[in-house]
């Protein structure tokens, strides 16, 4: 095989590359043949492409088939574990690089087995396609050298970034509308996985029940009698903490009664834990985000100390530092799995930059039909409301939030209901109105969160980070730890009009979330 860029493929085993072309043309034609490689030439416009959490490349490949002269020409896109320097440190800290291969190579594949086995026959194809790109190859190294996930090249297919009027206003709503279909589609399908999978661990009031039942010789009443409270209690209780001022006692009584559901954590062991906010044990090492989360509260008091109204004078009094003291175990409460309510594996990433759409028209000109969720990095199991509003707070402006929350929502749970009929799953986990009153409740403050303290930066313009052309990735990665991006998002809040107002926005945003009668009470759900 001729190889051209051989130092980009060099830290992995060819063999790695043969498996991935065999099953990109499995996904081509749907028959199982040997290939041979004769050709492999990674695009130089792609070599420098760094992701935050992995280095992307592209590699162009010509093949045959066995038994057939024909050549082939296919493109894939190779992800690569950092080996080096800070940003290495960072995905070894946080094993991310295991935690997408852990699921490509083992959810993904019973979600395809969920769409192949229980949907109805002649089922629109539209609510059974996972919106993820194909995941070809994955093989794992030493050290993480030679750790490489092999995926389909979407822009095969006409998929790119979104269009965009700029990064601070986010997308419209059309491609709001697609997304929300298919993030349905993604947590139906995953539910319909959690259906194939052992039920919920049993709870220590379940075995205790269970020895009384035998020892008084009872024949079963008193774990027919639990059995029917296991199946009402979770709904008494989600109800309850559906009421703000039961929330608190509600919480308690939640954690005392339910066990967590074990399922699929069970089978992806990487995702017993999140990545990013969790509270360490005694002993251990902080979470590594921890101390980008503190350096931008800092940052963030002093721009309300710049604004006027209430946001000014929580920040001003010291309470709005006070309350957001808390933020930390909130993020960390909310992205661990409810232990009353639907939890279902969330993509965990979900943001305008980690998306390709197709479009309609002549060169792709007109509106937005489809679209593939990307990076995997990120998953966890826990309410579909994070998915949902990590996404909002990331990808859009809170004007069009608001003015079309209700319509996004009930896309989404449209798009829910439609894919888990198609995959014969009679039961609907959550309805629409819980599932606004959870976001608008419960999950609010995890949204108000990610729209103040993760949604700006992402936003940042890059002109306005201080780093040369050549130390640009290094540079980056060493000012995201040593100040969360603060200094940047600082300057250009003092110095671009259009980030101001929309760091001013969301701040306030979640001033109000915070205090929603004014400075003399909190939201009884920022606990």
């Amino acid at each position: 095989m001729d190889v051209v860029g051989f130092q980009e493929l060099q830290h992995f085993d060819k063999s790695a590359l043969y498996n991935a072309v065999k099953n990109l043309n499995f996904f081509k034609t749907t028959l199982f043949c040997e290939v041979e490689l004769i050709e492999a030439e990674v695009d130089g416009k792609a070599e420098a492409l760094e992701g935050f959490l992995s280095l992307v490349t592209r590699v162009r490949v010509l093949y045959r088939c066995d038994g057939d002269p024909k050549r082939h020409r296919a493109s894939l896109i190779l992800k690569r574990m950092p080996l080096n320097g800070l940003q290495s440190d960072i995905v070894k800290s946080c094993r991310v690089f295991e935690r997408e291969r852990a699921f490509y190579e083992t959810f993904v594949p019973i979600m395809f087995r969920v769409i192949r086995t229980l949907a109805h026959s002649g089922e629109d194809e539209d609510h059974l396609e996972l919106p993820l790109p194909d995941f070809l190859h994955a093989s794992k190294g030493k050290g993480g050298e030679g750790d490489v996930i092999f995926l389909e090249d979407l822009c095969d297919k006409g998929y790119r970034l979104p269009h965009l009027i700029s990064k601070v206003h986010g997308l419209d709503l059309d491609h709001l509308m697609v997304v929300m279909r298919a993030i349905g589609r993604f947590h139906a399908l995953a539910e319909g996985v959690q259906a194939l999978l052992p039920g919920p661990a049993i709870g220590w009031l379940e075995r205790l029940v269970h020895r009384a039942d035998t020892w008084f010789h009872l024949g079963g009443s008193l774990d027919r009698l639990v059995d029917r409270g296991r199946a009402l209690l979770p709904a008494i209780i989600r109800r309850l903490k559906r009421c703000r001022l039961l929330y608190g006692a509600a919480s308690v009584a939640e954690t005392l009664l339910l066990s967590p559901d074990v399922s699929v954590t069970g089978i992806i062991p990487e995702m017993k834990r999140d990545v990013m906010w969790y509270i360490s044990d005694p002993g251990q090492e902080p979470p590594i985000f921890l101390g980008v989360v503190e350096k931008r509260l800092e940052v963030i008091l002093s721009m309300a100390k710049q604004m006027s109204g209430l946001t000014r004078e929580a920040a001003e009094s010291g309470l709005l530092g006070k309350a957001l003291g808390k933020l930390w175990s909130i993020l960390s409460k909310s992205v661990k799995g409810s232990l009353s309510g639907w939890n279902v594996a969330n993509h965990g990433d979900l943001w305008f930059n980690n998306m390709l759409f197709r479009y309609e028209g002549e060169g792709g000109s007109g509106k937005p039909v489809d679209v593939k969720l990307l990076d995997l990095q990120l998953t966890r199991y826990c309410h579909p409301g994070v998915d949902l509003l990590f996404f909002l707070y990331t990808s859009t402006h809170r004007s069009i939030r608001e003015q079309h929350f209700d319509l996004l929502i009930s896309e989404y749970h449209s798009s829910l209901a439609r894919t888990l009929r198609a995959i014969n799953h009679d039961h609907m986990p959550i309805s629409l109105d819980d599932l606004k009153t959870d976001l608008r409740g419960e999950y609010q403050p995890f949204g108000v969160i990610i729209g103040t303290f993760f949604a700006p930066y992402l936003r940042l313009d890059s002109d306005g980070i201080e780093s040369d052309v050549e130390n640009s990735a290094r540079d980056a990665h060493r000012e995201f730890m040593e100040d969360g991006n603060s200094s940047c998002a600082l300057r250009q809040f003092n110095s671009i009009a259009n980030f101001r107002s929309f760091m001013e926005e969301n701040i306030r945003e979640l001033t109000e979330v915070i205090f929603p009668k004014g400075l003399e009470s909190v939201n009884p759900y920022w606990i």
